[in-house]
């Protein structure tokens, strides 16, 4: 039986790492706005409830899809690439591995105070 590539499903797979990447630039524009700048130290000294909650919403998110990417995505692949009835869902896990990528790159592009910050 052969499946067609569904839009939905296409975007369903590919929205955890955008989620995570637009979590990551408004904490950055957040950051900068609350805080008059960029931190000057690591950590969340300064940080207001709000930001301190959008650092930690952001955090756990990148977690998150962290954690798909080692553990879930690469058992999903070979489960479904040697199950014959599973095959369908190979291009979906192409997409979010795409996504995840795609993503972290974009990441890359943040100002260099927050990388910094962000990174430690």
């Amino acid at each position: 039986m052969k499946h067609h590539l569904s839009s939905t499903g296409a975007l369903f797979a590919a929205m955890p790492p955008l989620i995570v990447l637009v979590l990551f630039y408004s904490l950055a524009v957040h950051m900068h706005l609350n805080l008059g700048g960029w931190p000057h130290s690591i950590g969340f000294g300064g940080f207001s409830p709000g930001l301190l909650l959008h650092a930690k919403v952001q955090f756990w998110g990148a977690q998150i899809i962290m954690l798909m990417s080692m553990y879930l995505w690469p058992v999903g692949t070979v489960v479904s690439a040697v199950h014959p009835k599973a095959r369908w869902l190979l291009p979906y896990l192409g997409i979010f591995a795409l996504a995840v990528i795609v993503c972290y790159g974009l990441a890359q592009l943040a100002p260099e105070p927050f990388l910094y910050w962000w990174r430690d």
